[in-house]
């Protein structure tokens, strides 16, 4: 994937609302986290619950972006119940594995849930 189609993959994330596997509205994507390694993300910091007061961290495994909904891959309840770690300064490894544990899953994968289709842009050059 091109640094261009990266970047505007991660744009596209940041101007999401997010919904659960089933649909139901949770609020804004404020916040990305990105694998390393392969520059994709991984996780969201999504807003939820009356006025956007509460906030969960998501695996990104198993979403999708349509538009500007960003479908996750898990239930409300399970996102909703999800540990409180502020990500203010990022997360450590422990708090990446309290995350992955919450979800049930053993690893972070890199989303492979959507590619926008990204607009022709003229050349920078």
């Amino acid at each position: 994937m091109s640094e261009h189609a990266q970047k505007y993959e991660i744009v596209a994330l940041l101007d999401a609302i997010a919904h659960d596997s089933e649909g139901h509205r949770l609020g804004e994507v404020s916040g990305i986290f990105i694998d390393d390694a392969t520059g994709l993300p991984i996780l969201v910091e999504v807003h939820h619950g009356l006025f956007g007061r509460h906030t969960s961290i998501v695996p990104l495994r198993g979403s999708r972006l349509q538009a500007h909904t960003l479908e996750l891959g898990f239930s409300k309840d399970s996102i909703k119940d999800a540990p409180e770690i502020d990500p203010n300064f990022g997360l450590d490894s422990s708090e990446r594995e309290t995350i992955l544990s919450h979800y049930g899953l053993s690893n972070e994968a890199p989303a492979d849930y959507f590619h926008p289709v990204i607009p022709d842009l003229a050349d920078s050059h």
